[in-house]
């Protein structure tokens, strides 16, 4: 499954467990908060931003998103905060642990200014300037600043963001996001009695991944796991030897907040996924 349509099934699911309310607003629609409008892909079907559904903070847009409750919702993450402004980066890597060249990166930021979705002077991230996507715009993502492109990749762990004249104010800082995975290693073949092993490079201790378990015959699941390098798939979590195709990806998330010198509160969220990888199985 592609990144943009595995994001939109990230974010539907995401949507769903949140309960979203969405304000008129000329001729389109927005979600009220900020940190909505930053992990909402846009109604537009064929905007190149759709796979941030995967990205926002849980991932894909179908069968998986049914697994919403063990994953993380929106509104869990903003814990009944109010944010002024959202910076939300997804990336994707592959197995050996670069960035994926068919997963272009995805920035966005987003502001309001007594609930109303405000402009800004600027928008930067990752020496990226964001492009200002009002209602109806063809990429979707109404009355938010978005861009994808390969440069906004940036550093491994941490990104650069900035803004100019959002109220009068401007600000900058650097936080620390999700981080690549590095090389990953599956089995060349899983026992679906035995179940599997998958280990990875680079594990950030006390947090969590998610993991994505795509399969033919029966539904998809999203599972949580701790981020240990290591993760152990029991043979109840394996397709029936029915299925002819089976894949596995995982992602990571992280979220933070800040608070600017005049008083404004920002969230930010990132994420990487990693490709979906086909494994051969047997009994």
């Amino acid at each position: 499954m592609h990144i943009k349509h595995r994001f939109f099934f990230f974010l539907s699911l995401i949507l769903i467990a949140a309960g979203c309310t969405t304000t008129n607003v000329e001729d389109g629609s927005y979600y009220l908060d900020a940190v909505h409008r930053v992990a909402d892909p846009g109604t537009f079907t064929d905007s190149p931003f759709q796979f941030m559904a995967r990205g926002g903070v849980l991932e894909q847009s179908g069968d998986t998103l049914g697994a919403v409750k063990s994953g993380v919702s929106i509104d869990s993450l903003e814990k009944g905060q109010k944010f002024d402004a959202a910076v939300g980066l997804f990336r994707a890597q592959k197995t050996n642990g670069f960035a994926d060249p068919n997963e272009i990166p995805i920035g966005r930021m987003a502001f309001e200014l007594n609930n109303v979705p405000a402009q800004v002077g600027s928008a930067t991230l990752n020496n990226n300037t964001l492009a200002w996507l009002p209602s109806g715009s063809a990429i979707g993502w109404d009355w938010s600043y978005g861009k994808a492109d390969p440069n906004l990749f940036g550093s491994q762990d941490s990104m650069a963001f900035s803004y100019v004249d959002f109220g009068g104010e401007t600000y900058k800082d650097t936080v620390r996001i999700a981080p690549g995975f590095g090389a990953i290693k599956y089995p060349d073949t899983i026992s679906l009695s035995k179940g599997c092993i998958i280990s990875y490079q680079h594990s950030v201790p006390n947090d969590s991944i998610g993991i994505s378990l795509n399969f033919l015959t029966r539904s998809n699941s999203f599972i949580i796991r701790p981020d240990s390098g290591s993760i152990v798939l029991a043979p109840n979590e394996l397709p029936a030897i029915s299925d002819t195709r089976f894949t596995i990806s995982f992602i990571r998330w992280n979220w933070s907040t800040r608070i600017s010198p005049s008083g404004k509160k920002i969230g930010i969220y990132s994420s990487m996924e990693t490709e979906p990888v086909y494994i051969p199985y047997k009994p």
